[in-house]
């Protein structure tokens, strides 16, 4: 997603480890996060299903419980890895990524609910940014998405594995000028 990289769109590399998402994530100074990694559903409580980064150690939706400033500015995330989408039991009722994200504030989430490849997440992420970005509304970019990545995959149900929740006329708003 650094391809959207320019003059009036800042984004920010943010090195896979776990006590600097947590310091990101709890910073509140991002409006989007595009995380791509690889996701885990193992086990019985959907609020430890984790994601696995550089330094081997993993991030779960517990992690956003720390982030009391995440959502101050109702972010937007792009959970891109197998199972981001999901959700499941958890200790205390329904949980996930997307219970947890929406919870802690984000105004959209996007996330697989099962393992897809590399190649058909990133056909879905391209075509949903292309879409925002020219304008389109969210429901809008993501049923347009789903169509491109049906019509690639050929048969692979990975066109369908994408939960999206947020305002279906929610758009990309005029960049800050920072």
């Amino acid at each position: 997603m650094l391809s959207l990289r320019s003059r009036e769109r800042s984004i920010e590399e943010i090195p896979s480890r776990l006590e600097r998402l947590v310091e990101a994530l709890r910073s509140g100074f991002y409006d989007g996060w595009h995380i791509v990694g690889h996701g885990w559903s193992r086990g019985e409580d959907a609020d430890r299903w984790g994601l696995v980064l550089e330094d081997r150690q993993v991030l779960t939706p517990d992690h956003l419980t720390e982030s009391e400033d995440f959502g101050r500015d109702r972010p937007w995330v792009f959970l891109n890895a197998c199972h981001g989408g999901r959700g499941g039991l958890a200790l205390a009722g329904i949980g996930g990524w997307a219970k947890r994200f929406l919870g802690a504030g984000a105004g959209t989430f996007l996330g697989p609910q099962w393992a897809i490849s590399g190649d058909w997440a990133r056909t879905f992420s391209d075509g949903v940014y292309r879409r925002m970005v020219a304008g389109q509304p969210l429901a809008e970019a993501a049923r347009g998405a789903r169509l491109e990545l049906r019509d690639a995959a050929l048969g692979d149900p990975a066109w369908l594995s994408y939960a999206v929740y947020g305002h279906p006329a929610a758009v990309v708003g005029p960049s800050d000028p920072a």
